[in-house]
């Protein structure tokens, strides 16, 4: 039997029109092409960095960082935030209900079979006929519904929450990277508060010091109290400066705590068991015995300055040289050879934001498929199952149904167009993350080129202080130099020490800033010639810090060395005439000084 041609047209004309609508008439998810070509990036960075570490295929973002820091202990922190952190466990269980939800999706798009059973008792007692009628039945009834999506409602629905599914792994990836760039910054702030805390009760004993002399003087007539209320404050301000750095890191070791999610302090003083530690070097006996002994032979003027310097008790008052170290490792830089576009669009968070995009469209296109006719197709097969009467016969039938909105079509448009915005707000939240991204990359390249020259500064401060306090130890140690002022030049040389300390962390934190900026994922492949060229950058750089630990490390060991060489040499010189009346003028002023002080006693 041939269908007649009006229906065939018609049967045509729809098909045509539902190819068209689910083929054109629906928006395209958005891919990183369609993301460049939408929104316009910068196509170079403002990159002067030389890196010498390069991306490795199937590393881990922890792994990244650690290629850029090597620091095993950092690794263990790193390990237990990923594992404990309540931030990372809850986007993981937000992940399982993404799943479940693009399961619900799926399973709305099969038909529907539902199965009943029920059970009916009835009873008549017909009198006029003298008739007592009783039944008792059980029947079942299988149904089937169906809805053909002919035009994508329910699969757009579906897409839908895949992009939603896609948008929580990224969200749980991009936190693993601010994680991460959390932890470590805490921990090497950790590491140089507690260096920073170290140094800071040196400086403080050392103003208690100079405080305790200063007020000696006073009170033997030598100063005058313009002099002494500066000293005060001076020792108040660092008492208080120590009590602050103490708090800080409290306040730091609190938070990592949070982020690693556990109540075992141990860990962390564990890790910190070897930073702070201070090295001591006393003004010992035996350099002013052997000094004495290689002066025995001196101008009379140089016994003086030693019997003044004896009688100061200077032995007694155990000078203490703090021998701090940086407790910071070095940071590599990393490989950037990439254009802007792949570096943003290999972000997770970027990543999120096109995730949530598309999802927004597939959602749209659902609403606009609701706006057109809906078809059903359903069918039953029933059966009575146990009857007084017997069983009966099955029982079946197939409908259709097709279902346009009519009154609530205004309705279905409204919410549809409430979607397009919604559409829009996704795309410019996109475009938000995008530059916000490149900002943010700009910004750490910008970071780490200022920190390393602020690092050179300090770098080239401390060498220089360096070099001062090691003069001035071998003059106090030949009685050349008060204590006071020896304990001021060294304060000095503390606080040098400390701006190091400081710089140093500033260029790992903008190491670890631009990590996170990079999304975790370091950029370029690492060439012959720019690995050479950037460990030799590398290798000069850090010679002047080298050579300063070098000096540093030698300094205790060449303490007695130096002082005998200074004893040997102040022979010599003191059977010279000039440097004879330069030991007389010390002697000089330090016999006028004891002097007055004998006679302030006696006045009293």
């Amino acid at each position: 039997m041939s269908m007649p041609k009006s229906l065939t047209y018609s049967a045509i004309s729809i098909g045509a029109l539902v190819f068209w609508l689910v083929c054109f008439g629906c928006a395209k998810p958005y891919d990183n092409a369609k993301v460049s070509e939408s929104i316009d990036l910068n196509n170079k960075l403002n990159n002067s960095i030389s890196g010498e570490v390069a991306r490795k295929e199937g590393q881990t973002y922890a792994q990244s960082l650690l290629s850029l820091i090597d620091d095993s202990e950092l690794e263990e922190l790193l390990d237990i935030a990923l594992k404990n952190n309540t931030n990372i466990l809850t986007l993981t269980s937000q992940i399982a209900q993404a799943r479940d939800s693009l399961g619900l999706a799926t399973a709305n798009m099969l038909p529907k079979l539902t199965a009943n059973m029920g059970y009916n008792y009835s009873s008549g007692n017909y009198n006029r006929y003298q008739v007592n009628v009783n039944q008792n039945t059980v029947n079942g009834n299988l149904s089937l519904s169906w809805e053909l999506d002919l035009f994508g409602k329910l699969n757009m629905l579906r897409k839908s929450k895949k992009y939603e599914y896609l948008m929580s792994i990224s969200n749980l990836e991009a936190a693993k990277v601010s994680l991460i760039g959390e932890v470590a910054t805490n921990y090497y702030t950790l590491k140089n508060l507690k260096n920073a805390i170290a140094i800071a009760e040196q400086i403080a004993q050392n103003n208690a010091k100079i405080l305790e002399i200063s007020r000696s003087k006073y009170n033997l007539g030598l100063l005058d109290v313009a002099t002494l209320n500066p000293l005060i404050a001076t020792l108040a301000s660092s008492q208080s400066n120590l009590n602050s750095l103490k708090l800080q890191a409290e306040q730091t070791k609190n938070a990592l705590l949070v982020l690693l999610n556990t109540k075992d302090s141990e860990i962390l003083d564990r890790q910190m068991s070897d930073v702070g530690d201070a090295g001591v070097m006393d003004s010992s006996d035996a350099d002013s015995s052997d000094a004495s002994k290689s002066d025995d032979k001196d101008s009379s003027a140089t016994n003086a300055a030693t019997n003044a310097n004896t009688g100061a008790d200077k032995s007694a008052q155990s000078i203490a040289y703090a021998k701090t170290t940086s407790a910071l490792p070095d940071a590599k830089l990393p490989i950037i050879s990439e254009l802007p576009q792949e570096i943003l669009l290999g972000r997770e968070d970027v990543q999120s934001s096109i995730a949530n995009l598309n999802a927004q469209v597939m959602l749209k296109n659902s609403k606009k498929a609701a706006l057109f006719p809906s078809i059903t197709l359903g069918g039953s097969l029933g059966q009575i199952l146990y009857s007084t009467r017997g069983i009966g016969d099955l029982i079946w039938n197939i409908t259709g149904s097709l279902a346009t909105p009519l009154i609530n079509r205004a309705t279905l448009t409204k919410d549809y167009k409430i979607q397009k915005e919604s559409v829009k707000q996704a795309f410019w939240a996109l475009e938000n993350t995008l530059r916000t991204a490149l900002g943010e990359v700009e910004n750490a390249l910008k970071e780490v080129n200022t920190s390393k020259d602020s690092l050179k500064a300090q770098q080239k401060s401390l060498e220089g202080s360096k070099e001062l306090i090691d003069v001035q130890q071998g003059r106090y140690a030949l009685g050349m130099l008060d204590e006071d002022v020896y304990l001021t030049d060294m304060n000095s040389f503390l606080s040098a020490k400390q701006s190091y300390n400081s710089a140093k962390l500033s260029e790992i934190s903008a190491v670890i800033v631009l990590y996170k900026a990079l999304g975790g994922k370091l950029g370029g492949s690492l060439g012959g010639e720019s690995s050479a060229e950037n460990g030799g950058e590398n290798a000069s750089a850090e010679s002047g810090i080298a050579k300063s630990g070098v000096a540093e490390s030698k300094n205790l060991d060449s303490s007695a060395k130096t002082s005998a060489n200074s004893a040997t040499a102040n022979k010599n010189n003191a059977s010279a005439n000039a440097s004879t009346s330069a030991q007389n003028a010390i002697s000089s002023a330090l016999n006028d000084a004891f002097n007055i002080s004998l006679q302030t006693k006696e006045a009293s």
